[in-house]
């Protein structure tokens, strides 16, 4: 690979992006490059689009043809930075014509080796119905996600039978076919790492940038001076991870519900172990996508979240047969427990006129008793009161790291539904309604147990009532 790859008017230097030269150096199926702001991610795809094309086989007319789709997972993202990038490199009036209706510019120009080289490429955005539609007919050379964290992983699996199939074997095959994506790290939970961190199929690779503030930072000659230190100001630690070490984190996005929650300060370095003499409170949010967490007011005071049971498309019974009691006997098998979740679950249903409680109690919860109140107020009190206190020098409010969904919610995805307005941002007063909301939901009612039961001097073994679910094989499972 040489040091630098030209286009008319610019030089893309790859001696100051060597993950970038490594990245193009590859030739697997499916490759990807993680990186800080700022690292050259994007120049280098679009450097890696030209390079592959030039080097397709010529047809029998010497001219070089390949397809190719760039795809961004919104159509402002894709005007304001993706063409931009592209553009910035190609520039419309020198390489070839554009067509502003279907987003397709056609590069066409002579090569020096005496053949021509052109290459479609066509714009996308995944909020546009017509070029999802569009996505799943194409025939294509190769295709390039950027930003590929944005994008489902449905549409990175579909696209992936999308590519190789221009130009067709009748003029040669492809020379090489496949995706190439740029993307800023997502959190360990993301399709991302766990598709080229944990499994890594043979046919892919993925490539990381070092973090812009060690003395292998890449691109910098390219950058402001200062660029990552002005970047940190006033960034929290999850921010500069993500956009400046370039490492797998969680970052906030829009407006979280619970702006005090710190998750250097209030998640544990470890999944916590329950304490034996302490009960458990066990609270529920119903619904079709119902939800449970298992938490304990421990010995010290402090409110600490120890498990959660998310789910999607299942009922009550379903949860507590299949996942609840499972996990009772498991991690729990001799606590003392309270059982409580939303007063909406005094409600018959419409089907059958039973109750979510009666449900409960038909499964051996014969205590289990609703919420003192479903209002918004209250419920968020009761979880900022432990994020905002702190007990004997120590944070009131501890979450297990295995609880994810709940630290995701936490650090970003639980937040005020943002209102669609032209200039700035507004946000509703009441929160996005999403599998984070539901678990959240399940907290709160957990917490004003824990908070009713301090503010009324009630001793926890007065709060708490110990029974033995009927559907449980050995009534010794639980005492």
């Amino acid at each position: 690979m040489a040091q630098q790859a030209y286009s008319l008017d610019r030089i893309f230097d790859y001696r100051h992006v060597p993950t970038v030269r490594e990245f193009s150096e590859c030739d697997k199926f499916i490759r990807l490059i993680t990186g800080p702001f700022g690292s050259g991610k994007s120049s280098g795809c679009v450097m890696e689009i030209f390079n592959r094309s030039c080097e397709q086989t010529p047809w029998a007319d010497g001219v070089r043809r390949s397809r190719w789709a760039i795809i961004r997972n919104t159509m402002p993202q894709l005007q304001d930075t993706t063409m931009k990038t592209f553009f910035y490199w190609f520039p419309k009036d020198a390489y070839g014509i554009w067509n502003e209706t279907k987003h397709l510019f056609i590069m066409k120009f002579p090569l020096d080796d005496g053949t021509s080289f052109e290459c479609e490429i066509l714009f996308r955005a995944l909020d546009n119905p017509d070029h999802v539609r569009n996505l799943l007919s194409l025939e294509l050379t190769g295709l390039w996600f950027n930003e590929l964290r944005e994008i489902p992983h449905v549409i990175f699996d579909t696209a992936q039978g999308r590519v190789g199939r221009f130009p067709p074997p009748a003029d040669g095959g492809c020379t090489w076919q496949g995706i190439i994506a740029d993307t800023n790290p997502p959190d360990t939970e993301h399709w991302i790492y766990k598709l080229f961190e944990e499994e890594l199929p043979d046919n892919a690779a993925i490539f990381h940038q070092p973090s812009g503030i060690s003395l292998e930072a890449e691109n910098v000659p390219n950058l402001p001076k200062n660029y990552y230190k002005n970047l940190a100001i006033g960034k929290d630690a999850g921010y500069i991870d993500v956009y400046i070490h370039g490492k797998y984190g969680y970052t906030r996005q829009g407006k979280p519900i619970y702006h005090n929650y710190n998750d250097s300060v209030h998640c544990a370095k470890e999944p916590i172990a329950a304490e034996p003499e302490s009960p458990l409170i066990v609270s529920f949010d119903f619904g079709t996508t119902p939800a449970c967490v298992l938490t304990q007011l421990n010995r010290k005071g402090q409110f600490v979240i120890l498990d959660e049971i998310c789910t999607q498309s299942m009922g009550l019974e379903q949860l507590v047969k299949e996942l609840f009691i499972p996990l009772k006997q498991s991690k729990y098998p001799r606590f003392k427990y309270f059982v409580t979740g939303d007063p909406g679950g005094s409600a018959r249903s419409q089907n059958d006129e039973i109750t979510c409680f009666q449900i409960l109690k038909k499964l051996g919860f014969p205590a289990a008793t609703p919420a003192w109140t479903n209002l918004w107020t209250p419920r968020f009190n009761a979880i900022d009161h432990y994020l905002t206190s702190m007990v004997a020098g120590q944070p009131a409010f501890i979450l297990s790291p295995n609880c994810k969904t709940l630290r995701k919610g936490f650090i970003s995805e639980y937040k005020w539904r943002k209102i669609q307005v032209v200039g700035e941002d507004r946000y509703s007063d009441k929160p996005n309604k999403n599998i984070f909301s539901h678990i959240q939901d399940a907290a709160q009612y957990a917490a004003l147990a824990a908070r009713r039961g301090e503010q009324n001097n009630i001793r926890q073994s007065e709060l708490m009532s110990t029974v033995v679910p009927q559907i449980v094989p050995s009534p010794n499972a639980w005492s």
